[in-house]
C-alpha cells in the first residue's frame, strides 16, 4: 500500500514477486499493478518443484502422474495456501497431465514441509530455497522443477519442460516504486542495487537460497510484468481461482 501511496521521491520502495501481478485476478483491488507502480529493477528468481517425502513410491514424475491417473482426486498436494504461485504451479501441472489432484493448503511453507515429512500429505510444490536441506539431508526427493533450464543444485532432476509439459516458471522478484518516481532518481537506484547484484557475495546468496540471477533494467522490467500479468491469468483461472466481476 505504501509503495503506491506514499510520495515518488525515492524513499519509498517494495519487494515484488509474482503474487502483485496475480492479486487483481483473484480479488477486488483499487490499484493496476502495472500502471499504478514503477518498475526499478529485477534482482532473482524463485526456483519451484515438485517434491515428495523421499521414502515415497513415487520416484519420477511418471510414477506422480500414474498414481494420479490411476487414483483420481487421491493424491494430495501440499503447498503454502489457496491462491500461491506453488498452488496455481500444482493445479497446471494437474491439468497439462490431465489428472485430478487434491490440493491440501497449509498456512504457509513450514507447515507443508512438515505435512510431508510426517507422511500426511503426498507430494508438495515449493521454492527448492525452503526444502532444499531436506533434500540434502535424504528426507526428500525431487521430481521435477519448474525453471527454464536443468537447476545446478538439483542434478539429475528434469524440468517439467523437458518431460513435455508447456510449464516454465522462474517467478523473478524485484523493487517496485510509487507511479511517477522521477526518471533520475529511477536511474540511480537501479545502479546501485545493480551493483550488489554484481557482487560475488549476492551471487553466492543466490546459490545458497536456492534462486536464480534475474537482472532487469527499469524499462525491460516493466515490460516483462506487462506480459506476466497477462500470462497469470490462466493459472488463476485453471486453479478455478478467478474472482467474479
Amino acid at each position: 500500500t505504501m509503495a503506491k501511496t506514499d510520495a515518488p521521491d525515492g524513499y519509498t520502495i517494495a519487494a515484488a514477486t509474482a503474487g502483485l501481478l496475480r492479486y487483481p485476478y483473484m480479488q477486488k483491488v483499487d490499484w493496476d499493478p502495472i500502471k499504478d507502480f514503477t518498475w526499478i529493477t529485477g534482482l532473482g528468481g524463485y526456483t519451484f518443484v515438485l517434491a515428495v517425502n523421499a521414502d515415497s513410491p513415487l520416484k519420477t514424475a511418471a510414477d506422480f502422474v500414474a498414481y494420479a491417473k490411476k487414483n483420481p482426486e487421491t493424491l494430495t498436494v501440499a503447498t503454502a495456501g489457496a491462491g500461491t504461485t506453488m498452488h496455481l504451479l500444482a493445479e497446471a501441472l494437474a491439468g497439462m497431465a490431465d489428472v485430478k489432484i487434491t490440493h491440501v493448503g497449509y498456512k504457509g511453507s513450514s507447515e507443508a514441509v512438515t505435512a510431508i515429512l510426517g507422511g500426511h500429505t503426498m507430494a508438495t510444490v515449493d521454492a527448492i530455497g525452503t526444502i532444499l536441506p531436506y533434500v540434502q539431508s535424504g528426507k526428500m526427493r525431487v521430481l521435477l522443477s519448474f525453471d527454464p533450464q536443468p537447476v545446478a543444485s538439483l542434478p539429475g532432476v528434469p524440468t517439467a519442460k523437458s518431460l513435455g509439459y508447456d510449464l516454465v516458471y522462474p517467478a523473478p522478484y524485484g523493487l517496485v516504486g510509487p507511479k511517477g518516481m522521477p526518471p533520475a532518481v529511477v536511474d540511480r537506484l537501479y545502479k546501485a542495487f545493480k551493483a550488489a547484484a554484481d557482487s560475488d557475495e549476492y551471487k553466492k546468496l543466490l546459490v545458497q537460497l536456492g534462486q536464480t540471477e534475474w537482472q532487469k533494467p527499469p524499462g525491460e522490467y516493466q515490460k516483462w510484468a506487462g506480459e506476466f500479468y497477462v500470462s497469470e491469468r490462466s493459472l488463476v483461472e485453471r486453479a478455478k481461482l478467478l474472482r467474479q466481476p
